[in-house]
């Protein structure tokens, strides 16, 4: 698990992170979504943001003075599964610390969020929008609300693993 941690978080500010190595599976309700009409536009439904409670409460809800004393503990090994990624001169630690930050940038925008569907997966109209990092593009899927309340504990945990 250490290693598709180390991964997925490395592949956060990229543009695509493979399901095939996050933490943990899909979620189990189906993405949402509203067509205004034929032009091809579509909308993030609202109720889509649902999807995202659980796994919001639970990261919001983790005591992080308990969840760095683990990193920490076990920071070996999050060190060798990124030094295994090809980053034999990089610290984990600092790569993190860079992840945050690209999450805590994600802009907050109003809904309805516009979307296209060129293909099978949906993607945003807005230009800016799409060019958002992996990360960034979950941090709009689960809405503003929960978005907001991701990004104010990553500011505690980047305050706690930048002093340890």
């Amino acid at each position: 698990i250490i290693e598709r941690v180390v991964a997925t978080i490395d592949n956060f500010p990229r543009m695509h992170v493979a399901e095939r190595i996050r933490p943990i599976g899909r979620l189990r309700d189906d993405f949402l979504v509203d067509s205004e009409d034929d032009s091809g536009t579509y909308w993030i439904n609202a109720s889509n943001y649902k999807r995202y409670d659980t796994l919001v409460d639970i990261a919001t809800n983790v005591d992080l003075r308990q969840v760095v004393e683990v990193y920490r503990r076990y920071y070996p090994l999050f060190q060798n599964a990124y030094t295994d990624l090809g980053y034999p001169d990089g610290y984990f630690n600092d790569r993190l610390v860079q992840v945050i930050d690209n999450l805590i940038e994600t802009p907050d925008i109003r809904d309805p969020v516009a979307l296209v569907r060129p293909h099978v997966l949906y993607e945003y109209r807005d230009p800016e929008l799409a060019a958002l990092s992996s990360g960034q593009k979950l941090m709009l899927r689960m809405g503003r609300a929960h978005s907001e309340r991701i990004k104010t504990k990553l500011f505690e945990l980047r305050s706690l693993i930048t002093t340890m």
